[in-house]
């Protein structure tokens, strides 16, 4: 058995043994690095919004959270540390489960507990001929545990990498974690990437506890109109940054267009 799959049998233990016909009114099933995040309301006003009186299945989206920089595990609270957020298309290893799957497209699930669910698993409960609605009361599917990405404010803070440090531990080190035995570590390191800021520490970090080579990029420049138009400039054949500067200025001159702007070097990213 996955340990996804354990996981969901866990879940299922719990509702039947623990949960049902002990007076409670909705159950969450989330992890230890998941949060509930409902734009300053409490649970219970949130729960009771008219909306979700004929519901059965709430489902909130993954908000995935990166690294904040850190390589290092600290003592202090997770949701202290790490306050910024990846993109809301980023990708971990989604696209891997399934093309185009993005991670802030996974759910996690509230449920009421008398309905009684078919099946409970690790991302949706399935309640036959049940109502499911998002966080923001739309209708859904309860079948599904992957939505469109929402900027819905009322989401599941997910610490899926922590620091560099805390994932190598999890990720690498970890016999019970689920890509342990089927998952070459280099792809492992490779997802972390994915989601977090490649910077030379945490290269040489991954090189000293590892022993494995990660390339390092050259820093690039690219401009973006929001689709219209679509360009890149390489620092390198442009003579450094001031150069590149002043092509970008004459770049935006010529737009007309409202334009993103995106600056990658491997130290630091700006966005404006």
């Amino acid at each position: 058995m996955t340990l996804a799959g354990k996981q969901a049998g866990v879940y299922n233990n719990i509702y039947h043994t623990q949960i049902l016909n002990q007076g409670f009114d909705w159950v969450a099933f989330i992890d230890l690095d998941e949060f509930i995040y409902l734009d300053g309301k409490k649970i219970k006003d949130f729960l009771s919004e008219a909306h979700f009186e004929d519901t059965d299945v709430i489902h909130l989206n993954w908000r995935v959270y990166t690294d904040n920089g850190q390589i290092y595990n600290s003592d202090k609270p997770v949701q202290e540390r790490f306050t910024q957020q990846a993109p809301l298309d980023a990708v971990y290893n989604g696209d891997e489960i399934a093309k185009g799957i993005r991670e802030n497209m996974f759910v996690k699930s509230i449920v009421r507990v008398n309905a009684k669910p078919k099946r409970i698993d690790v991302h949706t409960t399935y309640v036959q001929d049940g109502r499911c609605r998002r966080g923001n009361g739309n209708l859904s599917d309860c079948r599904w545990s992957a939505e469109n990405l929402s900027d819905d404010n009322h989401y599941i803070k997910h610490y899926i990498s922590k620091s560099l440090q805390e994932y190598i531990t999890r990720r690498c080190f970890n016999p019970t974690d689920a890509a342990h035995y089927v998952t070459p570590v280099e792809k492992r390191i490779q997802w972390y990437f994915n989601l977090n800021e490649k910077t030379p520490e945490k290269v040489a970090y991954v090189k000293k506890v590892l022993g494995i080579d990660i390339p390092f990029e050259k820093p690039t420049v690219g401009i973006y109109d929001c689709g219209s138009a679509n360009f890149d400039i390489n620092s390198e054949k442009m003579g450094g940054s001031e150069t590149w500067l002043k092509e970008i200025a004459k770049q935006f001159e010529k737009m007309k267009y409202h334009v993103v702007l995106y600056v990658h070097v491997p130290q630091k990213t700006v966005v404006g």
